[in-house]
Formats: C-alpha cells, sequence, structure tokens
C-alpha cells in the first residue's frame, strides 16, 4: 500500500504562504482513501489545505486522537464545508476536560457538542477497541498503561459527576498504517505515553518493525529519569524514522536526536510530507 501523509496543522510552518499554530492535522492518502487524522484547532486548517492543494471536502473519514481543542478545534469548519463525515474515536470524546495552570481553570476539551457536529453531518463511531478505518488503516482504541515511568500530568482533570478528578485521558489513540515499507504509526500527542503507545502496537499488530512513528510525544515535562527511560526503552523498537513535533518540547526533541541521529529523527511542520511505499 502507497501512502502520502501531509502535514495540515502544526506548531511550526515550514515555507512561506502557509500558517501555524498550537493544534495537529495530518492529511492521509492511500489507495483512494482521504483521511483526516485530527484537525487543529481550526484556525488554520482550510488556509494550508487551500495552499498545499489539498481537497478537504474529498474527506470523508476523520479519526481524532483525543479530545483535546487542539485536535478537534477544526471539525465543525470541515462540517461546515463538506457535508457527512464518518468520525472515529473513543467514547470519552466528549467529557468535560479541564487543565490547571497557575491558578486558572481552562476548558481544554471539544469545542462543540456531539449534537451540534451530528447536525452539521458528522456520524461518530466511538469505541475502545480498535477500529479498522479503512485497508491498511487501524486505530489503537484505548492504550493500556503498562510503563511506571509515562504518567499524564496532574494539571490535567476531567469533570466527573460536577466533580474535577484527574483525567488518565483514556480517550487517547494513535493511527496504524500499514506500508509496503511497514508500519507508519501516527500520534496525536500520545497522552498514553510513546513506549505504552508502541508495546500496544507490537501486540496488536506482531510486528517491531516501523518504517516511521510521526506526531506529538507529550515529552514536554519528562524530567531527565523520563527521557532516559524512554530513550532506552526505545531502542528495543526497530523505528527507521522518529518524526516528532506538537507537544514533544525542545528539550525532548534534542534528546532524541542526540541519542538516535539525524538520520532517523526529524522534526514535523507544516508543509510536510512524506511518502511510504510510492
Amino acid at each position: 500500500m502507497s501512502i502520502q501523509i501531509t502535514v495540515l496543522s502544526e506548531n511550526t510552518a515550514g515555507r512561506m504562504g502557509l500558517m501555524a499554530e498550537h493544534g495537529f492535522s495530518l492529511f492521509v492518502e492511500g489507495d483512494g482513501e482521504q483521511v483526516l487524522f485530527d484537525t487543529g484547532q481550526g484556525l488554520v486548517l482550510s488556509h494550508n489545505a487551500k495552499a498545499l492543494d489539498v481537497d478537504l471536502s474529498a474527506v470523508e473519514k476523520i479519526v481524532l486522537s483525543h479530545a483535546h481543542y487542539d485536535h478537534t478545534g477544526g471539525l465543525k469548519e470541515l462540517l461546515t464545508s463538506g457535508g457527512k463525515k464518518a468520525v472515529f474515536g473513543h467514547p470519552a470524546l466528549f467529557d468535560r476536560k479541564i487543565v490547571l495552570r497557575g491558578g486558572e481553570r481552562l476548558d481544554i476539551g471539544c469545542p462543540q457538542s456531539r449534537e451540534e457536529l451530528e447536525g452539521l453531518g458528522a456520524v461518530f463511531h466511538l469505541s475502545e477497541k480498535p477500529v479498522q478505518i479503512a485497508d491498511g488503516m487501524t486505530t489503537t482504541g484505548q492504550v493500556p498503561r503498562t510503563t511506571a515511568f509515562e504518567q499524564v500530568d496532574a494539571h490535567f482533570q476531567v469533570e466527573k459527576k460536577g466533580a474535577l478528578v484527574h483525567d488518565e485521558i483514556p480517550d487517547d489513540l494513535s493511527l496504524i498504517l500499514r506500508s509496503s515499507e511497514g508500519l507508519v504509526l501516527l500520534l496525536g500527542c500520545c497522552h498514553s505515553g510513546l513506549i505504552n503507545t508502541l508495546r500496544h502496537v507490537v501486540q496488536l499488530t506482531g510486528e517491531r518493525h516501523f518504517a516511521s512513528v510521526i506526531g506529538g510525544t507529550h515529552l514536554i515535562s519528562a524530567d531527565e529519569t523520563r527521557m532516559a527511560r524512554t530513550i532506552e526503552a526505545l531502542r528495543s523498537f526497530e523505528i527507521e524514522r522518529l518524526i516528532v513535533g506538537h507537544c514533544t518540547g525542545i528539550n525532548a526533541m534534542i534528546h532524541l536526536w542526540n541519542a538516535f541521529g539525524a538520520d532517523r529523527v526529524g522534526f514535523i511542520s507544516v508543509g510536510t510530507r512524506w511518502t511510504f511505499g510510492g
């Protein structure tokens, strides 16, 4: 299977005429399928798609890695311009997501309700289990937490029965693509933990070889111990290219670059395109 991936939303933009935001969205094409993985905040999606000659109206399937606004905010505009679309995610997608930061309580969940989005044409398919999106494209479903060193930051909260409790972000999932070069794994923020996610994919597929792992890794707050343990664990997988951005953080990017080298570690920006098996 030949796959092409185009970055439509990211924290940095790679060339003139493109715009960045704190968000993430990838346009995936493979064997006639056109799938959007996350939608960014919605501030730059349409602009960048037009600049990159991507027809968003042709997208019929959307995979949402988790509920946070910087991954779901573009969904309303996408539906408004393109009609009915199948939207895949986790049943916790519409939980009330909160972050506590500097004494402030900020709502960081999906900006629209399920009802509003369904009224615009969204057909939701929400499951904790892996779901096949198309031939060679499958979600991870909910990722088991097996490592001792990958924890969700305490400031992430969820409202349950009127009270705030720590949000383990169970809705965090990734997208597995099968190319003729090997597995390509797309991460949103990877709140589940990079190593937890990779182990889960190995268990699901029986494969340890990845042509590429692309996306956010949420190592932005990782201390030296966690980074060291993450790098040690990464060596047990056969990853040809690790391409990171969004919530990875500069410090973590430098650690990964130093550990694996420029030939194996790359960085994401709006406008970047990769082709696998073409």
